[in-house]
């Protein structure tokens, strides 16, 4: 089986709500709405993850929190990473080339602009826009199959299998 590269954005957040910084920014209805969408069409795809790498902001935690109710009662190795707050792309590219080749499915969540700029850069063709021009808008997932083992993940070196947005899950 191929590796499988997951990258999740975290859901819509509620820039309306009382909170003292940025990483503690909670998410809105929608957010959580479509964080729970994407973790039923995850399950769905069984694409359930053997690790979780995360940014501790409570965005991006909520997001995985609600993904992971559609999970059922799994023990899914999660590590909240500090450095992931807010990412670039070199340092997601780091430490993704730091996981075990035993794993065969890895989940990241974590903020634009690093993930949108992770899903270019690994991409082997451009990844489609939606209406408005935009790529990775909020609670996206990017489902990569790499060519090779993450400690070798380069440039071009991954195929885009599904760039999946919520509102292609909604009835609305």
């Amino acid at each position: 089986m191929n590796k499988k590269l997951l990258i999740l954005r975290h859901a819509k957040s509620d820039w309306g709500a009382d909170y003292s910084r940025d990483r503690e920014r909670p998410l809105n209805k929608r957010g959580t709405n479509d964080a729970q969408l994407i973790g039923e069409w995850m399950v769905s795809q069984q694409l359930i993850p053997d690790l979780i790498l995360c940014s501790p902001a409570k965005r991006a935690r909520s997001t995985l929190g609600y993904a992971l109710n559609s999970f059922g009662n799994l023990d899914i190795e999660t590590l909240f990473l500090e450095e992931f707050y807010l990412a670039d792309t070199e340092t997601l590219l780091e430490t993704i080339r730091s996981v075990p080749d035993t794993t065969q499915r890895l989940l990241l969540v974590g903020h634009n602009p690093g993930l949108e700029d992770l899903v270019l850069y690994l991409s082997k063709k451009r990844p489609p826009l939606t209406e408005s021009g935009k790529l990775f808008t909020t609670a996206n997932l990017a489902v990569f199959e790499l060519d090779s083992s993450y400690s070798q993940l380069k440039q071009h070196g991954a195929r885009l299998e599904t760039l999946l947005r919520p509102a292609d899950l909604r009835d609305d």
